[in-house]
C-alpha cells in the first residue's frame, strides 16, 4: 500500500490506486463492520431490481446504443454514466480539455470500473479491444445497473428460476426427462464451442507477442522505448495509450491493430529496457 508521506513534495498521487483488499483492511480498522456487500447474499434479485432506471430515464443515445453485440471501453463506460458514447470519444481521440474530471468525472469514473473488471477477469474481452454483449449484460447486473432492454430481461430470468428445481416436482416422466437431457445436451454442446473459440483467441494473442527470439524481442522493446520518448508517449503507464494508438492506426488504415493486453505487454518491455 501507497502513502503520501509528504504532502507538499511534487510527485503526482493522481493516477495512485489501492487493491480493494488494502482500501477494506483500512475501513475495517475504523469500522469492523464494514464491508463491500452492499448485496445481501439471500436478496441478490431483490436489490438489482430496486436500482433499476424506469424506460423513460433513459436517454435516446443508451438505448441506440444498447442495440450493438460489441462494446468500446468508451461506450460500456457510458452504460453507467449515461454520456453519449461518441461526443467522448471524440474528446478523448482528439485530446479536448473539456474531457475532465469536474465535467466528466463520472465517466472517468465508469472507465476505471471497465478497466479494472476486464484485469480482475469479471469482463470479457475480444482480441480486437471489443468488449461481447453478453459479457457487459451480466457484468453490469451484478453491479446492480439495470438498463431498461438491455440488461434488464435478466432480472426476470433470474426471478422465473430462481427457487426452481431443473426437473419438474410432479412425478416424472420419460418424455420429460428426455427434453430435459437434450436441452442440457445443447447447452454442453454451446459450452464447448465457446471454450474452442476462446482458446483460439488466446493462442492468436500469444501469437501476436512470439518473435522467436529473445534477441529479437528486447530489440524491439528497444524500438518502441525510442519511439514512445520521440512521440511524448508515457509507458510507464502501459495500458492508458491504447485508445489514442489504436485511433491512429485506424487513420492510417492499419488492420487488425493488436489487442489492449498484447500493446500493454510491449510496452511494459519496452519500459523495461530503461536504464
Amino acid at each position: 500500500m501507497t502513502y503520501r508521506s509528504n504532502p507538499f513534495d511534487k510527485q503526482d498521487y493522481s493516477k495512485f490506486a489501492f487493491k480493494k483488499s488494502e482500501l477494506l483492511a483500512v475501513l475495517q480498522a475504523i469500522d469492523g463492520n464494514f464491508s463491500f456487500d452492499t448485496v445481501a447474499s439471500n436478496e441478490p434479485i431483490q436489490e438489482a431490481i430496486e436500482i433499476e432506471k424506469p424506460d423513460n430515464q433513459i436517454p435516446l443515445h443508451i438505448k441506440i446504443l444498447a442495440m450493438n453485440d460489441y462494446f468500446t471501453i468508451v461506450e460500456s463506460a457510458c452504460f453507467i454514466s449515461l454520456d453519449e458514447p461518441e461526443k467522448i470519444q471524440a474528446y478523448v481521440d482528439s485530446g479536448d480539455l473539456t474531457y475532465d474530471a469536474w465535467r466528466y468525472g463520472e465517466h472517468i469514473q465508469a472507465v476505471k470500473i471497465i478497466e479494472n473488471a476486464i484485469r480482475a477477469n469479471k469482463l470479457d474481452i475480444e482480441s480486437d479491444g471489443m468488449i461481447p454483449r453478453a459479457s457487459l449484460q451480466k457484468f453490469l447486473f451484478e453491479r446492480t445497473c439495470v438498463i431498461p432492454s438491455f440488461n434488464d430481461n435478466l432480472s426476470q430470468q433470474n426471478q422465473s428460476t430462481f427457487g426452481t428445481p431443473t426437473f419438474q416436482q410432479t412425478e416424472p416422466n420419460i418424455e420429460n426427462q428426455s427434453a430435459e437431457i437434450a436441452r442440457l445436451r445443447g447447452e454442453l454442446a454451446a459450452a464447448q464451442e465457446r471454450i474452442k473459440q476462446m482458446e483460439l483467441i488466446q493462442t492468436s494473442i500469444a501469437d501476436e507477442s512470439k518473435l522467436g527470439s529473445t534477441r529479437a524481442e528486447n530489440n524491439v522493446a528497444k524500438l518502441i522505448l525510442a519511439l514512445s520518448e520521440l512521440a511524448s508517449i508515457d509507458i510507464s503507464k502501459p495500458y492508458a495509450p491504447y485508445e489514442s494508438l489504436k485511433t491512429q492506426s485506424e487513420l492510417l488504415g492499419v488492420d487488425k491493430f493488436p489487442s489492449n493486453e498484447n500493446v500493454a505487454t510491449w510496452l511494459k518491455r519496452a519500459n523495461a529496457q530503461k536504464s
